[in-house]
């Protein structure tokens, strides 16, 4: 029963670190796929609508400079694909930004609610000084766009810019949580296998000298 019993602890013991290190290593290939999915995710994205918004500007400035009627066409049709993939890049940073907020942090979705607020105005003042500028009132249209589009530019490309460093910032700190973590992990499981590994040289010792003495053996 003696020989039964340490062999029952031994067990547990084994079992125990073991279930503890596949939790452990559980828990790190969440943090992984929590940085690789959310983390480098909410930076990609807030760069993509800084990037889409100024290809926008870029082309819609490109419209006062040009004045061959084929690279004006040109021009309009880039404002026009860089408009649409600005809509396509804020479409795809709300799930994050609303997961943030759920966890109890408010500041991305803070800032790229100032994102869309700013864009909501920007956009359709952008695209009537283009459609100023083709129709050939290009003194109305740069009007337009010095009074109305550049403030306003202004404006969502430091939101945007406020947007890129919070999901850095984020991305940062999410690693050095990962490290922390990672190392207080590690220690735990260490000294879980040192206490295993005390027990079972205990149990060596100890276990041959009770089933002795309970044969009536000398201790």
């Amino acid at each position: 029963t003696k020989l039964a019993l340490a062999f029952g602890l031994f067990t547990a013991l084994f079992v125990a670190v073991a279930a503890m290190a596949v939790l452990l290593m559980q828990q790190e290939n969440d943090r992984f796929t929590h940085y690789v999915t959310i983390d480098e995710a909410r930076v990609k994205l807030a760069r993509e609508v800084l990037e889409a918004t100024q290809r926008r500007a870029i082309a819609a400035r490109n419209l006062l400079l040009v004045k061959d009627a084929a690279q004006a066409q040109q021009e309009r049709a880039d404002v026009e694909s860089a408009h649409r993939e600005v809509k396509l890049r804020l479409a795809e940073p709300k799930t994050i930004v609303a997961r943030d907020a759920e966890s109890g942090d408010s500041t991305g979705q803070n800032l790229f609610n100032d994102i869309e607020r700013v864009e909501a105005r920007y956009g359709p003042v952008a695209l009537r000084s283009v459609d100023l500028l083709m129709t050939g009132q290009k003194a109305a249209g740069a009007e337009q766009m010095n009074t109305e589009c550049r403030p306003l530019l202004a404006s969502l490309t430091r939101a945007a810019e406020r947007f890129v460093e919070h999901g850095v910032s984020r991305r940062s700190q999410d690693k050095e949580q990962a490290v922390q973590a990672f190392q207080a992990a590690r220690r735990d499981l260490v000294l879980a296998s040192a206490l295993s590994l005390l027990v079972a040289v205990a149990l060596v010792f100890i276990t041959p000298r009770r089933i002795l003495r309970s044969l009536g053996a000398a201790p």
